[in-house]
């Protein structure tokens, strides 16, 4: 990618400024241990933002890092025992508790977002199919509401027959292609590229007002101009 700056997630990882912070909190002087963490974490936070796959590579050499960092900490000799050393076991194993951990979270999202790109017009694909289905039912049960309507006033003299509501047959299994859809631009909004946030909160919005089982035409028709006219087949 060139070195530009694509990927806009936030990452769990400590700054080079907290981790800064959490040591000299436990009172583990800089160098301590020989193995650079705020070096480590300043590279890592560069490099990650320009694609999910160098994200990976990141994330992968920061935990390196934070092993040797954890094992030399191990070794390390504070000049007194006791209370100082318990601070070295302390800062360990809150490295273990939360950086690590983060880090290894931060690598499971760069993942997901390489995989939720290749699956993703697939996954387009399954929800147009869905709502090309049900939007099809639709144009046959409102021609034979009206067709009932009308014969209803002919013969009683009456204004319709009350409210009615549609669902398709393939409700359900449209609803979770759409959940699955959903679920994919919302990571893939934080990779950059063809998928904004506006493509998330549109077609997020189309799907929350098919609540329940009726699908009325506007939310249907909603549903149609997000999935022709805003987001893209494929990236």
């Amino acid at each position: 990618m060139g070195g530009v700056v694509t990927v806009t997630y936030k990452s769990l990882a400590w700054t080079r400024t907290h981790w800064q912070g959490v040591r000299d909190g436990y009172n583990v002087p800089k160098g301590a241990a020989r193995v650079s963490v705020g070096d480590a974490l300043d590279k890592y936070h560069k490099n990650r933002l320009k694609s999910p796959e160098a994200g990976i590579a990141a994330a992968n050499e920061l935990l390196k890092t934070l092993d040797a960092y954890q094992t030399a900490l191990k070794k390390a000799k504070p000049k007194h025992t006791g209370a100082k050393e318990e601070k070295y076991k302390e800062l360990d194993a809150r490295i273990a508790r939360i950086l690590y951990i983060n880090v290894q979270q931060d690598r499971k999202v760069y993942n997901d977002m390489i995989a939720r790109a290749k699956s993703y017009s697939a996954h387009h694909a399954a929800a147009s199919r869905e709502l090309q289905q049900a939007a099809g039912e639709f144009i046959n049960w409102k021609k034979r509401a009206e067709h009932e309507e009308q014969e209803a006033e002919e013969e009683e003299g009456t204004s319709g027959s009350g409210e009615r509501t549609f669902t398709p047959s393939n409700a359900r299994k449209a609803k979770v292609a759409f959940g699955v859809l959903v679920d994919d631009l919302q990571t893939l909004e934080a990779m950059g590229g063809k998928i904004t946030e506006q493509h998330y909160k549109a077609l997020n919005g189309a799907v929350r007002q098919l609540a329940g089982d009726n699908w009325y035409e506007g939310a249907i028709n909603s549903l149609i101009r997000v999935m022709t006219k805003d987001l893209p087949a494929s990236l």
